[in-house]
């Protein structure tokens, strides 16, 4: 989050999303089911998402991570569509007028 925050300071047109699990207990749930943290860092990668999800706000999108593909599907969708904002391109209606 800090490293995001920092890259739209300096890029104002800087595109962020956040992805999140479905809730904190879906992502403790997915902490505990990997077997590769002690219940303590478990903890404080809880206590740190809490943090977190109270920055949601300072982002472009949300996208919930409940299934890997429809999340992936989700970001294709977005950068798409923002490529397509008239902000973001330099699309010349009159290229080729005489």
């Amino acid at each position: 989050v800090q490293g995001a925050l920092q890259v739209k300071e300096k890029f104002n047109n800087a595109l962020l999303i956040f992805l999140a699990p479905p809730n904190i207990d879906e992502l403790e749930k997915r902490l505990r089911n990997r077997g590769t943290e002690t219940e303590e860092k478990i903890r404080a990668r809880l206590a740190r998402a809490r943090e977190e999800f109270e920055l949601t706000d300072k982002y472009d999108y949300i996208v919930i991570n409940e299934v890997v593909d429809k999340a992936a599907d989700d970001i294709k969708l977005i950068t798409n569509a923002e490529k397509m904002r008239a902000s973001r391109n330099d699309y010349d209606f009159f290229k080729g007028a005489e």
